[in-house]
């Protein structure tokens, strides 16, 4: 726990990663909504595939975790649209949630998009884990106490600096 408190930095955020573990997504996205974010395009990030299809349970809470890891760590959502991507006519809400329905691709890559950002160091531990976090089928994904008991939670990560380029752009 100690890497992944030096790792984010401010006590806020760790201790709002680790309250969204115990409490769970629903409580903290209401928040995040009402105080952090107001825009309503920010929740559609963090929501699972199967919200969507309106059958959930709580692995969709390790859905939305595994996407605050991915911001935490390259600086921008895992799902991330902007102007030039979209179809003519297509809200960016739509545009996220299209891309969540595609899925996560666990591979390294330039640009932004459901991958791994080439150019921006994270240990092979923390992919692991999120690439677990962000996979679909709902079986296949880590329960509360796996993720828990992950290497990179368990500090068995790299000690590396975050790069300069993801503090900036949180």
């Amino acid at each position: 726990m100690k890497k992944l408190k030096q790792l984010v930095g401010t006590r806020f955020v760790f201790f709002y990663f680790i309250f969204y573990f115990f409490y769970g997504a629903h409580f903290l996205l209401q928040l995040e909504i009402g105080y952090l974010q107001k825009k309503k395009k920010k929740k559609a990030y963090y929501t699972a595939p199967e919200v969507l299809n309106g059958e959930y349970d709580r692995s969709a809470d390790i859905w939305s975790v595994g996407v605050i890891l991915f911001c935490m760590l390259f600086g921008f959502p895992p799902f991330y649209v902007d102007g030039e991507c979209m179809r003519v006519g297509q809200s960016e809400e739509d545009a996220i949630f299209e891309g969540i329905q595609k899925g996560f691709n666990p591979i390294t890559k330039p640009g932004y998009g459901p991958w791994f950002p080439e150019g921006i160091e994270v240990s092979n531990y923390a992919k692991d884990l999120i690439s677990k976090m962000l996979v679909k089928p709902i079986k296949d994904r880590p329960t509360v106490a796996e993720c828990l008991s992950h290497p990179w939670i368990r500090g068995e990560a790299n000690n590396h600096a975050i790069p300069r380029t993801v503090i900036q752009s949180l």
